[in-house]
């Protein structure tokens, strides 16, 4: 199975490093960014976002028309900073009507501080993956998240990816 991991485009928080803004949205250029690399992913089959405003956008942006599946598992550490929350999926579901929010519903995280704590979610995810049957999924996530889902997947180059950058992993 191919799986292209792809990480948010730029939100409002990556512009001026204003952690405090809560789960923040996608920048008019990180619109941009997702229609500069939409052609990217034709061959995709299933999509993953996490259940953050900036992936939904993302994921929403490069595979219009598409259903998306949206799962806790792929959010951004659960430090406490505002810009990793999120909105209640009530919320989420009503701005995303195309996002399927059940499928891979998961318990509220808890307040996380390791890295372990990442690769705990990393290979609850990996699980998941390893049940499905398709040739090409991506998942759109977050860059520190990503860093741990990777190398769990097999990818060894672990480097920070730019807004709208991907890797691809083969499982």
């Amino acid at each position: 199975m191919k799986i292209y991991i792809i990480r948010h485009a730029q939100g409002l928080h990556n512009v001026n490093g204003d952690y405090s803004i809560y789960d923040p949205a996608l920048t008019p250029e990180g619109f941009n960014q997702c229609n500069n690399v939409k052609d990217n992913f034709k061959d995709v089959e299933m999509i993953f976002s996490s259940t953050a405003v900036r992936t939904l956008q993302t994921a929403s942006t490069i595979f219009p028309n598409k259903i998306i599946y949206a799962t806790d598992l792929l959010l951004e550490y659960n430090t406490g900073i505002p810009c990793n929350s999120r909105n209640d999926l009530v919320k989420q579901a009503e701005y995303f009507p195309h996002v399927n929010f059940e499928a891979y519903r998961v318990k509220p995280l808890e307040k996380e501080v390791t890295w372990q704590d990442g690769d705990i979610r990393a290979k609850k995810f990996e699980s998941i993956l390893r049940l499905l049957d398709y040739d090409t999924i991506a998942i759109v996530s977050h860059c520190n998240f990503i860093l741990n889902l990777a190398p769990i997947l097999g990818h060894t180059d672990t480097k920070h990816l730019d807004n709208a950058d991907h890797i691809v992993v083969h499982i």
